[in-house]
């Protein structure tokens, strides 16, 4: 449901019930996430209204249009149920706004309180029309003079003038001093973010290098071994050789000493 601006200003401003001006507060509250730079402009006008009613029926939950709409500001659940996250630096400003607004509102006279419709009883001379009527006009009335002295009120604050003017260049310079440092935080963060990723990055190369070392001093191991290996293996066969060569000298010897002992045998006969 997307309800128009002047169907919202109805809801707020209506006189037939409270709780219709409480359901256009909970709607700005819970519906308006993509404008809550304006939530202070919708409610600020009717924090100080005084027309009372109760939340859920009971008396433990009776309070004012005002309360409530200062309530809805500066809480985040609604008897319950979370309601949405307003950002940290629009809450901030909400925040300052509301305490300012009260300590403007210490300093103006007592207000008198608002009339109250008369119960109605079945049989009564009170539960009369025209009583209820007179209520009935009764209340706008108070609610008439109620938002004529909030204009008023607005508007000599509006003529103190400069006072005003650098209140309010003061509160800018003090959000922008926030927004500042929170963009110097964000930087410094990132940073930190790549400084850190940088020395991970360093210490992964500087790893990689010392496992290059490691695996060039294996492959040196790797061939001392097979070097000894060869060696081994060319001892072997000189040794082969070596057997071979005084096999073949053994036979030779036996044949001349063979070859000797038949010419011996021959000169004799």
């Amino acid at each position: 449901m997307k309800l128009t601006r002047p169907q919202i200003k109805i809801m707020l401003e209506h006189t037939d019930s409270p709780y219709i001006r409480a359901m256009g507060f909970l709607y700005l509250r819970m519906a308006m996430t993509d404008g809550y730079k304006e939530l202070w402009g919708w409610f600020e006008p009717h924090l100080g209204d005084k027309e009372e009613f109760t939340i859920d029926g009971t008396s433990s939950t009776k309070t004012t249009i005002g309360e409530f709409a200062k309530r809805l500001l500066t809480d985040q659940d609604f008897f319950g149920d979370r309601l949405p996250r307003i950002p940290v630096l629009m809450q901030r400003q909400i925040d300052a706004n509301v305490k300012a607004w009260e300590a403007e509102q210490a300093k103006l006279p007592a207000q008198p309180a608002p009339s109250v419709e008369p119960e109605v009883q079945p049989g009564s001379q009170i539960g009369s029309q025209n009583e209820i009527q007179r209520a009935h006009d009764d209340r706008n009335e108070e609610r008439d003079s109620r938002r004529e002295r909030d204009r008023e009120r607005d508007h000599d604050r509006d003529e103190r003038g400069s006072g005003g003017r650098e209140r309010d260049e003061r509160r800018e310079r003090d959000r922008e001093r926030d927004r500042e440092r929170e963009r110097e935080r964000d930087e410094k963060e990132r940073e930190r973010k790549r400084e850190r990723e940088a020395e991970r990055a360093k210490e992964k190369e500087a790893e990689k290098e010392r496992e290059r070392e490691r695996e060039k001093e294996r492959e040196t191991e790797r061939e001392k071994e097979r070097e000894a290996v060869r060696e081994r293996e060319k001892l072997k066969r000189k040794k082969q050789e070596v057997h071979t060569l005084e096999a073949k000298i053994k036979l030779l010897r036996k044949t001349i000493v063979a070859k000797e002992d038949e010419e011996g045998i021959t000169k004799l006969l």
